[in-house]
């Protein structure tokens, strides 16, 4: 892709001409032909318009005539080297290639996209005949637009991350999109093009902005990347007429889990991590810490490594069996136990995705009503649910003004 000097960036590719020749034209009453050029904008492209002569032809004319007044660039009375008439911005690029007898071709080196265009190339016969021979360019450039993915609202730069079996409105789209024809934009999880929309730019009305938003599932969590390519520019096979984007995709497995435990002192309580044969690495995490805590690692050796022992963590354990489950266990469960816990199982060979399984564990305190009487009467003190331990069995004299929760 390149840049030129208005900011666009264009594809890299150059099309063929479309030649339609033996169209009579009012610019002369002796004879013309037409032909359309058109070209895709490459920086450093050199396209040349092709007018033959012969000996008899007493001088040739090179005009742009989409101007107005009509431009006159380069002529050839005989004598040698050709005429240059013109060195505005839009023709600076123009040049000739000239051989007497036999050719006088213009050529637009460095293609922009205002080299738009009609161009005629007027040959007058010898000894001033009243004819001309007229050759009529029809020379469009069309500005492919390397175009943009979003997910909702958001630009897609590198890469985004997906849950397999989650559904994303995914957009692609083209702004200020310059082609003879209409265009279709298509993502690479689909068969056709259809669906896609088009409108005027809203800045330069010579210009269309495409878009094209789909729902997409992932249905594959081994998919590295995604794209959406721009389809229909000239006559050229399919894999050279793509304008693509490509970003790299994550599709990740993710299950979710609730666990909650009443507190007692000395509980025990495991976490279940199917695994199977396939899987290369298993990792436990906290998530509820920041930075996240990693506990233990299974990688293929033997024992699962353990890679904390904060005071968090210090009853945490696990149970492993390969192939089969690798369970977090917390022993002697305490109440700041209370976490999001995460088994992440990574593919053989590096796949792209990850099976995640996500555990959201919950400790509960449960403390008794307790009522009791004292000499001034009976007074009952009500506790709910709380946050600590403490004996089932409360005594008046042991509570003074302590907080429970």
């Amino acid at each position: 892709m390149t840049a030129n000097k208005d900011g666009y960036e264009y594809s890299a590719y150059y099309l063929p001409l479309s030649i339609i020749a033996g169209t009579q034209d009012p610019y002369s009453s002796y004879g013309s032909s037409s032909q359309d050029v058109t070209v895709s904008y490459e920086k450093r492209a050199r396209e040349e318009l092709q007018c033959d002569i012969n000996e008899t032809d007493f001088s040739v004319t090179w005009r742009d005539t989409s101007t107005d007044p009509d431009v006159t660039l380069f002529i050839y009375n005989g004598n040698l080297p050709p005429s240059r008439f013109t060195s505005d911005d839009k023709h600076i690029n123009f040049n000739y290639t000239f051989e007497s007898g036999s050719f006088f071709n213009l050529i637009i080196n460095d293609v922009e996209r205002n080299d738009d265009g009609v161009y005629l190339c007027e040959r007058l016969l010898v000894g001033g005949g009243a004819g001309a021979v007229i050759t009529v360019f029809t020379f469009s450039v069309e500005v492919p637009v390397t175009p943009v993915i979003s997910q909702g609202s958001t630009v897609i730069s590198d890469s985004v991350d997906l849950t397999l079996g989650s559904s994303y409105n995914l957009t692609c789209s083209a702004i200020g999109t310059k082609s003879v024809k209409d265009l279709q934009l298509m993502f690479s999880f689909e068969t056709d093009g259809t669906g896609t929309t088009s409108v005027v730019n809203g800045v330069d009305p010579n210009l269309t902005d495409y878009t094209k938003t789909v729902s997409y599932t992932p249905d594959d969590k081994t998919l590295t990347s995604l794209s959406c390519s721009i389809l229909g520019y000239g006559q050229v096979t399919e894999e050279e007429n793509n304008v693509m984007k490509t970003v790299g995709l994550s599709v990740q497995c993710s299950s979710s889990q609730d666990v909650t435990v009443s507190y007692e002192k000395r509980a025990r309580e495991e976490l279940q991590c199917d695994i199977n044969e396939t899987d290369f690495s298993v990792t436990w995490r906290d998530t509820s810490t920041d930075p996240d805590v990693t506990m233990f690692v299974y990688n293929g050796n033997l024992p699962p490594s353990r890679f904390t022992t904060d005071d968090k963590h210090i009853n945490f354990n696990y149970t492993f069996e390969s192939g089969s489950f690798f369970n977090l266990i917390i022993n002697d469960v305490e109440r700041n136990d209370d976490g999001v816990y995460l088994c992440e199982k990574l593919l053989v060979g590096g796949g792209a995705g990850a099976v995640i399984t996500v555990f959201t564990f919950s400790v509960e305190v449960q403390l008794q009503l307790v009522n009791f009487s004292s000499a001034s009467g009976a007074i009952g003190y009500s506790v709910g649910t709380g946050s600590y331990s403490w004996p089932t069995t409360v005594h008046p004299e042991s509570l003074g003004s302590k907080d429970l929760l």
